[in-house]
């Protein structure tokens, strides 16, 4: 038989809509949720004649079909002619007119907004953030006097007692805005042409009698990456950013705040996306004249400050959070059909309905051109598949991907630490904290990730020699911890070093080193150096490379945003340990019955499958607690063999590390590592993902009764004998290697396989 794609997709399976996952972050604060297909985002329709009107229109010109072209053709000049625009703006004005509001199109100094008809809108929709316009048409405070009032939007921050640094002023700037003058030069000139600084015509001192609230010059930098060049400033090393506090902290979402938003509930029609990308957003928020002193910075014996919010400073990201939230809290109600919609800073997303989502996007884009928000044209796209914070979003069919772009980063990061053995601390930085973002959506992927960071922080040791005469002055210098918090007399050793060995002996303790044998030769000092900027690569990272270089080259590193269906059964698991012994058990409640595992093991269960583990087994029980939760997996695999599809289990746990690590999937610490990195394979291989939710002890009885059971008597009350599946370490640990059967009385006529 023959099926197209439209006829398949109306029986994929439907998200409900109270089904889970709901995601809560969408960049606007706690008033404000992603998903617009969830009874509990939905507000009064405000806009409906506003919006229906306008839809109308934009079906009767073909305003849709004429943006979806103009994305698709990247083309950097605004979509639509001022006409269009011009009829936009009056539509608002008879919007406000109807509710006894003026219209006021004029645009306040230092930014490009019609500010006015923005702060009207709040008494059409409620909006909580109240005082965002007042303060954005007279200038907003940075914070330096403590005078920034909260929006209401977001978690409120703690003071500090700390005492700030004094602000200060910096005439040289970092290298890389030395590394190229003409480039800095021309960087500047640009920001004196858009407006956004100006060159203080005096001296240092003037600018002070000028501005009595304060001035701070920070260091100047030019930011270089696979962007084009763009001017940085440093707020932080001047004392500002320490000097600002902020009421609130802003929230971002992230791509797993999208993918819990997919699908739009009850709807099984396909999906497309819109990005849109606001131009230099911190410097569309102007800083009021009277700390323009605060913001400055230095080139070439000239001193210049900023008019508007730079990036780098916290209160420019602290303001545009709240104006980017207000425009997206906007956007939803103007949208208000079925959708979703994000920001991350200053990158919107927008998913609806294929044969909606065009109009929604002329009708989105005629408003934000009629307020005159800078948008970079040539960046949006209207399509199945979005590039959204570095990934690629296929609303079609239900796929993210990585950017093309971050797997080359990666990969090339690769190829150069497996060049050699000895490699750049911070080529290590940047390639774990790529892998930590990329492994964000991989998760079972990340716990290999280990081994680097265990790399990362070994101090490679460094051999120094002192001459045994002045041996006493030596130990003078260590602390009880055998740093040296001063250099010994002729030496070059590191202050903030370690010593670690003493002529080929280790050392833990200053008495082993006052202990020390000395001759008439020089004694040769084995020394940690914290400054070293090199690293060893273990085999375990080279191997951990290797798999990710394979990853990235072999295998196309996508994973379905599609919710993952959850098995409702209820499942809990235990561990108990003491001296020599580690006992697991758990049990998961089927339909029709329970089924269950008790076993016992040794530490010299472990040490014949290499596995290092502490004689004392419960110093590591929160590793067999989470080796009880693998059992969990496989457990339910022997019920549900072969299936295809990921699916998910809820299950119990009252110990709080294993709880941590499970749901993670990710430490530094060993062995539990170890265990995580089994857990990741059997997740990977029999496409069983688990959920972890803690549970108190007390009521954890049946699953803590089943760890502690004899294997004599009767099991605990509630399960029985024949229901009790049996698993050796070896089988939890290296899976199943035999062919089997299911269901288990199958008859063949055939012998299986060994």
């Amino acid at each position: 038989m023959d099926f197209s794609v439209s006829a398949l997709l109306p029986t994929l399976p439907t998200k409900g809509v109270w089904d889970p996952p709901v995601a809560q972050v969408d960049g606007a604060g706690f008033h404000s949720r992603p998903d617009w297909s969830h009874p509990s985002s939905l507000k009064t329709d405000v806009f409906k004649d506003f919006r229906q009107h306008w839809m109308q229109t934009i079906l009767s010109q073909n305003l849709h079909k004429e943006i979806t072209q103009h994305f698709a053709e990247q083309r950097p000049e605004p979509p639509f002619d001022s006409a269009l625009v011009t009829q936009m703006r009056e539509s608002i004005e008879q919007l406000l007119r109807f509710h006894n509001i003026p219209a006021n199109w004029d645009v306040p100094q230092n930014q490009p907004l019609c500010l006015h008809i923005l702060q009207a809108l709040p008494r059409l929709t409620g909006d909580p953030d109240s005082e965002l316009f007042h303060h954005l048409i007279e200038g907003v405070p940075t914070g330096f006097l403590r005078n920034i009032p909260p929006s209401h939007c977001f978690d409120s921050t703690t003071s500090t007692d700390d005492e700030p640094p004094p602000l200060s002023v910096h005439f040289d700037g970092w290298k890389s805005a030395h590394d190229d003058p003409e480039i800095t030069s021309e960087l500047v000139q640009e920001e004196l042409r858009q407006g956004w600084v100006f060159e203080f015509p005096g001296t240092l001192a003037d600018a002070q009698a000028q501005y009595p609230v304060g001035v701070s010059v920070g260091k100047l930098g030019v930011a270089t990456s696979s962007r084009p060049p763009r001017l940085i400033v440093d707020s932080s090393i001047c004392g500002l950013n320490q000097n600002c506090p902020l009421p609130e902290k802003g929230s971002l979402p992230s791509s797993k705040d999208l993918i819990r938003s997919f699908l739009l509930r009850n709807s099984t029609s396909p999906l497309s996306g819109l990005s849109l990308d606001v131009k230099s957003a911190h410097k569309r928020v102007a800083i009021h004249p009277s700390e323009h002193g605060l913001v400055g910075f230095a080139w070439q014996d000239k001193i210049f400050f900023y008019k508007v919010c730079p990036f780098g400073a916290t209160f420019s990201a602290h303001w545009w959070s709240r104006l980017g939230g207000f425009l997206l809290r906007t956007a939803h109600r103007l949208i208000y059909l079925p959708h979703g919609a994000l920001l991350y800073v200053d990158d919107f997303i927008f998913f609806q309905d294929e044969k909606v989502l065009p109009l929604s996007a002329a009708f989105l884009v005629l408003f934000l051109r009629a307020i005159n928000l800078p948008i970079s044209w040539k960046k949006c796209e209207l399509s199945h598949t979005i590039t959204w914070i570095g990934w690629k979003f296929n609303f079609y069919s239900g796929l993210v991907s990585v950017h093309p772009d971050k797997q080359k980063k990666l990969l090339d990061l690769i190829s150069s630490l497996l060049k050699h053995n000895r490699v750049p601390l911070k080529v290590i930085q940047k390639t774990v904290g790529l892998a930590m973002w990329i492994t964000q959506l991989f998760p079972l992927m990340r716990i290999w990730l280990h081994h680097l960071y265990m790399d990362m922080h070994k101090i490679p040791a460094t051999q120094f020699s002192v001459d045994p005469g002045y041996w006493h002055e030596m130990v003078a210098c260590l602390n009880t911890d055998l740093t040296f918090h001063s250099r010994p007399p002729g030496t070059a050793i590191p202050i903030g070093g370690t010593l670690v060995e003493v002529r080929h002996r280790k050392v833990y303790s200053l008495e082993d080193v006052r202990s020390s044998l000395l001759s008439e030769r020089r004694v040769w000092l084995r020394i940690r150096d914290p400054t070293s900027t090199r690293r060893f690569l273990g085999p375990g990272s080279i191997r951990t490379l290797q798999m990710f270089q394979n990853w990235m080259n072999h295998m196309a590193p996508i994973r379905s945003i599609w919710p993952t269906f959850s098995l409702d059964f209820y499942a809990a698991a235990d561990a108990c340990a003491h001296d020599a012994m580690a006992q697991i058990g758990g049990f998961i409640q089927l339909p029709d019955r329970m089924v269950w595992f008790s076993e016992r093991f040794s530490p010299e269960d472990f040490y014949e499958l290499e596995v290092e583990v502490n004689r004392n087994m419960q110093r590591d029980i929160v590793c067999y607690e989470t080796l009880a939760q693998l059992a969990i997996v496989k457990l339910m695999t022997l019920h549900i063999p072969a299936q295809r599809y990921a699916l998910r289990i809820s299950s119990l746990s009252d110990n709080t590390g294993a709880e941590a690590g499970v749901n993670s999937l990710f430490t530094t610490k060993t062995p539990l590592a170890f265990f995580l990195e089994k857990l990741c394979i059997t997740a990977t291989t029999t496409g069983i993902h688990l959920d972890v939710s803690h549970i108190s002890g007390k009521s954890n009885e049946l699953a803590d009764a089943i760890s502690r059971w004899n294997f004599e008597g009767d099991p605990p009350a509630g399960i029985e004998n024949s229901n009790r599946c049996r698993f050796s370490l070896r089988e939890l640990w290296l899976g199943h290697t035999s062919v089997s059967v299911y269901p288990r009385h199958t008859s063949l006529s055939w012998h299986l396989p060994k």
